[in-house]
């Protein structure tokens, strides 16, 4: 039996289980044009098995421009999940997202979803499309 969410619980679902691949707190390090690029993935899997046999998702009202590579959906979607305080840009220009859920909180979304394997499936996917963040050298 397959769950049917909306897109707004495909992102609140993604947000999650980013945090608890993370195991803590998730950043997201990439350009604007990373982030968009890496949704589009997302986009994609999710029409496709074994996940679309899993969660049916409505994506009747996103979009998304392949000629400029971005979503004005998503881009609302962020904006309402900062506005919501589930994620912050320290850097307005998307340079870093920081996911604020804690690892309770992203697990009682993914519960409440109800989808909890392919939306760690899918944030992978999403992590493994953006840059890949080098940590600081320690000082001498």
């Amino acid at each position: 039996m397959s769950v049917q969410i909306t897109a707004d619980d495909l992102l609140r679902g993604l947000l999650a289980a980013l945090t608890i691949n993370s195991k803590g707190p998730a950043s997201l390090e990439g350009s604007r044009p990373r982030i968009h690029r890496a949704f589009r993935r997302v986009l994609e899997q999710v029409e496709q098995p074994p996940f679309s046999a899993q969660v049916q998702v409505d994506l009747f009202d996103v979009d998304f421009d392949p000629l400029y590579g971005q979503s004005r959906w998503l881009d609302r979607a962020l904006t309402r999940a900062q506005r919501g305080r589930v994620i912050s840009f320290p850097n307005p220009r998307y340079q870093r997202i920081d996911v604020q859920l804690g690892a309770k909180e992203a697990s009682d979304v993914l519960d409440e979803i109800g989808a909890r394997e392919p939306f760690l499936e899918l944030a992978r996917l999403f992590r493994n499309e953006l840059p890949s963040v080098q940590p600081e050298a320690a000082a001498p």
